[in-house]
C-alpha cells in the first residue's frame, strides 16, 4: 500500500508514502541550505582551484548542489572568474547538464496521480503537453524560474530524458553565458572582456520565451474559451 491516510466516500488518498518522503527531502534540503550556505561552496572551489583534481571537484559539487539548496548561478560565475570566459563557458555548459539531473530523477520517482503531489504532477503534465516536451523545457529554462524547479517539474511530468537534456542545455545557454561573463569580467576588472553585453543575454532569453511558449499557450487558451 502506497497510501497511509484516506478520506471521503471513494477513499481518495490524502497523504501517501511518497508525500511523506517528499516532505522529508524538502526539509532536508532546507536544513542543508541553512547549515551550509552557498559561501561554503565558493570557499571550497576557491581553495581547491590549484589542485589537479579541481575539474573533478567542480562536477562533484555540481552534482550534489541541488541537495544543498545552492543557487545554480554562483557556480558558472565562479568558474568564469577562475578560468576566464572561453574555457569557463565550456565547463559551465557541461556542468549545467550535470546539475539538473538529480532533481529530474527525483521528480520521475514522485510522479503520481494520488496524494498531495498529484496536483503538481497534473499541472506540470498539462504544461508540457500544451507546449511540447522539448519546447516547454527550453522555454521554462529561459525564464528566471530556479533551475531546480524546472528540473523537478519536468521529472514529475514524465518528460522523456532526451527531450529534457536537450531543452535544459539549449535553454540554459543564455544564463550560463551571462554568469560566466560576470565572473570573467570580475577576474580582469574589464567589462568588455567577454564582448557580450549582459543586457543582450536577458533580451535573448525573453525573446526565446515568447517565441517558444507564446503560440502554444495562446492556442490552448483559445480552445478553452471555445
Amino acid at each position: 500500500m502506497d497510501s497511509w491516510w484516506k478520506y471521503g466516500d471513494e477513499g481518495a488518498c490524502l497523504v501517501t508514502k511518497r508525500d511523506v518522503i517528499g516532505l522529508v527531502l524538502i526539509g532536508s534540503i532546507l536544513t542543508a541550505a541553512l547549515v551550509f550556505s552557498d559561501s561554503h561552496a565558493l570557499i571550497i572551489l576557491t581553495e581547491a582551484s590549484s589542485s589537479p583534481w579541481f575539474l573533478l571537484l567542480i562536477f562533484v559539487v555540481y552534482l550534489f548542489r541541488p541537495f544543498f539548496g545552492w543557487p545554480h548561478g554562483i557556480f558558472p560565475t565562479a568558474i568564469g572568474f577562475i578560468y576566464g570566459f572561453r574555457l569557463g563557458l565550456i565547463i559551465g555548459l557541461i556542468g549545467g547538464i550535470v546539475t539538473v539531473l538529480p532533481l529530474y530523477i527525483v521528480g520521475r520517482y514522485f510522479k503520481t496521480t494520488t496524494g498531495l503531489l498529484a496536483k503538481a504532477s497534473e499541472v506540470s503534465d498539462r504544461f508540457f503537453t500544451t507546449t511540447g516536451e522539448t519546447r516547454g523545457v527550453i522555454g521554462a529554462r529561459l525564464t528566471p524560474l530556479p533551475t531546480d524547479v524546472v528540473a523537478y517539474a519536468a521529472g514529475i511530468a514524465g518528460v522523456r530524458i532526451h527531450s529534457y537534456l536537450i531543452g535544459m542545455f539549449v535553454g540554459g545557454i543564455p544564463w550560463v553565458i551571462g554568469f560566466v561573463y560576470i565572473g570573467a569580467a570580475a577576474q580582469t576588472l574589464n567589462i568588455d572582456t567577454a564582448q557580450i553585453p549582459p543586457s543582450s543575454v536577458l533580451l535573448l532569453a525573453t525573446l526565446g520565451v515568447f517565441l517558444l511558449l507564446g503560440y502554444p499557450i495562446f492556442q490552448k487558451m483559445r480552445k478553452d474559451v471555445k
